[in-house]
């Protein structure tokens, strides 16, 4: 079921920030709070994003928009095993292509956590958030957060401030 979690206990669907059966009284397990490439949706992440009071919609295809600040795209890649978070800036209008892909450089040099791109006029950052051996709700959360949090601010270090709008 997307979105749910179910007790182990008697099968009750429970919502994704539950921490207690209310039917039966059993402790949700660790086995029910780990994000796999089997179990995860964008119906589930959004219920996880939610719960934790974050502001989010659907967006199109499978992806979700979370915004913490920035708008932040998350896209689940079961195929891939992982969690992509992107975040679109545009670069100011009469920045020409070497000054953007001098920008881009200087983030991927200095700010490993995040690769950059340039688009035409977008500067896009994205980061992968690896599954493999389970990925525990609360981390997501922490992770999206810090992803939101920490690009503009990385970015503004890298001399951002100049060269996006």
């Amino acid at each position: 079921m997307q979105g749910k979690i179910v007790c182990s206990g008697c099968g009750n669907e429970m919502a994704p920030s539950a921490k207690f059966c209310t039917s039966c009284g059993k402790m949700v397990s660790d086995a029910e709070d780990i994000l796999t490439a089997d179990n995860v949706s964008r119906e589930l992440l959004k219920s996880i994003f939610d719960a934790a009071y974050m502001d989010v919609t659907l967006g199109k295809g499978d992806g979700i928009i979370v915004k913490e600040g920035f708008r932040c795209l998350v896209l689940p890649k079961k195929e891939q095993n992982l969690i992509k978070l992107l975040i679109s800036l545009t670069f100011k209008p009469q920045l020409n292509d070497l000054q953007k892909l001098e920008f881009v450089n200087k983030v991927n040099k200095d700010y490993i956590i995040v690769r950059a791109t340039a688009n035409k006029n977008s500067l896009i950052c994205d980061h992968d958030i690896m599954m493999d051996g389970g990925l525990k709700r609360a981390a997501l959360v922490q992770q999206v957060k810090r992803f939101c949090m920490a690009v503009p601010k990385n970015l503004t270090a890298c001399g951002g401030a100049n060269i996006l709008e």
